[in-house]
């Protein structure tokens, strides 16, 4: 197994005060290395694999490796070279990061367009990092970094590392007005995916389908018939979806209800997998906005979506994008896509909101969870050290959780 190696470090206030937090893992020694991370590659000086990436701050939010546009760490590069710095945004939206260095060992580095919410923050610094502890143990409810606990001659409780199986299905609409957004949903998805998965072990298959038409150049080259009909094998004629050319304008590539249904119901789930979907779309649920409103037919087909998802145990996360409707229809609209995921356990995201916030949920649907199994009764020994468990460089770290 390579060498994992973790850093934390703080953002400051004018008087010194901590007024955010982060950490990053990667692979390799502490010292000695020198990386050049670009969006998804390291490249340059040592090029050691970056394995995760998040920051919190009252201003940002929560961001995590998906939102890095670049980062420089160089900790004793040819024995003289010091340097920290990243730029931290929810690219392509770049409504909330930062633009954090150069930070080095004996000086705070400066931060600059800070700002998320509408909210700017200024006169902020960048300390530079710290080695992370190996292992941290509960004290009182608070975690404090101990050394690893000396092995003792007694039995010790064994721990089964569970993986579930998770089968995600990302839907989007196919119509010419999401076709802005596709390639860059289509990323931003695919990066959160791979930054959860870096963060445990999991079992996750994830499939990208369009509604009645696809985007070139995205994930999402199969439609939803087609998969359906040709990998799933199933009959066109159970399916609820309309095919394109029915209905008027874009509305059979908008029919994101119908859609829902006929995946919950006819998808090739695996036995024993949990079952998710992840609509993305920017009009109501129901073949689009006709006569530029939501009306009953589009809340009626939520309500066959729900109830059909909740039938086959399927939760439904939605995205709802830019739209060009006027801001009361847009707000029924976004009422309505997330009852569709709260109803069905799922979680509601929109054209506001960071990713990163699908990368926490991600992790909490696919990781690993671990099933303790007591130990057999000891003989006389003396008290063991506190149990123990590695460092995390995850979202709770930085959230204080």
């Amino acid at each position: 197994m390579p060498q994992v190696t973790s850093f934390v470090f703080h953002t400051l206030n004018a008087d010194g005060s901590v007024y955010g937090r982060g950490c990053f893992a990667y692979e390799g020694p502490p010292d000695g290395v020198d990386i050049q991370y670009n969006f998804g590659t390291s490249a340059g000086g040592t090029a050691n694999k970056m394995l995760s990436f998040w920051y919190s701050d009252p201003v940002t939010g929560t961001l995590d490796i998906s939102a890095l546009i670049n980062f420089n760490w160089t900790n004793g590069w040819q024995g003289a070279h010091y340097r920290f710095d990243f730029n931290l945004w929810n690219h392509p939206y770049n409504s909330h990061g930062m633009t954090a260095g150069q930070a080095q060992p004996n000086r705070l580095g400066p931060i600059s367009g800070h700002r998320g919410n509408g909210d700017v923050s200024t006169q902020k610094r960048l300390q530079w990092p710290t080695l992370a502890p190996a292992t941290m143990t509960g004290q009182g409810g608070s975690a404090t970094p101990v050394p690893a606990p000396a092995p003792v001659p007694t039995p010790s409780p064994t721990e089964v590392l569970t993986i579930p199986k998770v089968d995600l299905v990302v839907v989007i609409d196919s119509s010419v007005s999401m076709k802005d957004e596709a390639t860059a949903l289509s990323e931003a998805v695919g990066a959160a995916i791979e930054a959860a998965k870096t963060s445990c072990p999991s079992d996750l298959r994830v499939t990208y389908l369009g509604i009645e038409g696809v985007f070139k150049g995205t994930r999402f080259d199969r439609t939803v018939r087609s998969y359906l009909t040709e990998t799933a094998k199933v009959s066109e004629s159970v399916l609820k979806g309309r095919k394109v050319g029915t209905v008027a304008g874009g509305g059979a590539q908008e029919d994101g209800a119908r859609a829902i249904e006929d995946v919950s119901l006819n998808f090739d789930w695996r036995s024993g997998a949990s079952r998710a979907v992840f609509f993305l779309g920017d009009e109501s649920l129901e073949g689009g906005n006709e006569n530029a409103k939501q009306d009953q037919a589009d809340i009626e087909a939520a309500n066959r979506a729900i109830a059909t998802a909740k039938q086959t145990k399927v939760k439904v996360h939605t995205y709802l994008g830019t739209s060009g409707v006027k801001a009361s229809v847009k707000k029924e609209i976004e009422g309505e896509y997330a009852r569709v995921a709260k109803e069905t356990g799922g979680q509601g995201f929109t054209s506001q909101d960071a990713l990163s916030g699908f990368t926490g949920l991600l992790q909490k649907v696919i990781c690993g969870s671990k099933t303790v199994i007591p130990a057999p009764a000891p003989t006389p020994t003396p008290t063991p050290a506190p149990a123990a468990q590695p460092f995390c460089c995850c979202q709770a770290f930085v959230e204080g959780k």
